[in-house]
């Protein structure tokens, strides 16, 4: 038991956000890189404000699934055991 196909692409799409995220925060603690400082902190801001929102949509998706199939997923993600 796992991700279902949304779960799947979300997680995805939060890890890529996050590696954008640092990335681009690593190389503005470095000067700024090739494209420069202001193009870089709105990469940066861009990228923490996708993150943000891509959270609350996993959220979102956590309490619909959860409501939807009647299973605390919450709790599945803490312990690493869901129901077969």
């Amino acid at each position: 038991m796992g991700h279902n196909p949304a779960g799947g692409a979300m997680i995805v799409a939060l890890l890529a956000s996050l590696l954008l995220t640092v990335a681009t925060g690593i190389v503005l603690d470095t000067g700024g890189g090739v494209l420069g400082e202001d193009a870089m902190e709105d990469i940066h801001g861009a990228a923490a404000t996708v993150t943000l929102i891509l959270v609350a949509l996993h959220i979102g998706g956590v309490v619909l699934s959860s409501r939807l199939h009647r299973e605390n997923l919450v709790r599945a993600m803490v312990t690493g055991r869901k129901r077969a």
